[in-house]
């Protein structure tokens, strides 16, 4: 089986990683951008062991599939291919406040979730 070369280290995505054992209101995210088959997913995963890590495929969703999230697994959340409008409309998500945020919200209220976010990294990953 073949082995794949170490990924190269990044200051700024090192001291990103350094800042969670920081003790903060709330957090900020990683955004991945770059051409198509470079890695970023592949990279953003890497980042913890394996195992800790949902991905998720955001492509043409206005709210991120969140329900397969599990705060005592997952250390790291790949938005792959989130837009824009995405962020903006679940930006209390994105900015992983230390408390419970609401997400999921449908028109009646039937669906709506909460998850807690603080301790967990969250990446997006974009080719625009």
């Amino acid at each position: 089986m073949a082995k794949r070369r170490p990924w190269r280290n990044i200051d700024a995505v090192n001291s990103w990683l350094a800042e969670l054992s920081n003790i903060e209101g709330r957090r900020r995210f990683l955004i991945l951008s770059g051409d198509s088959r470079v890695g970023k997913s592949d990279y953003a995963c890497s980042l913890v062991p394996e195992g800790q890590t949902l991905r998720l495929n955001c492509q043409k969703f206005l709210y991120p599939p969140m329900r397969g999230f599990s705060q005592t697994k997952h250390k790291v959340i790949v938005f792959d291919e989130c837009s824009v409008a995405c962020v903006l409309e679940n930006r209390l998500m994105f900015q992983c406040p230390n408390s419970r945020v609401q997400i999921g919200m449908s028109p009646t209220g039937r669906d709506v979730f909460s998850v807690y976010l603080h301790y967990t990294r969250l990446i997006v990953t974009s080719n625009g």
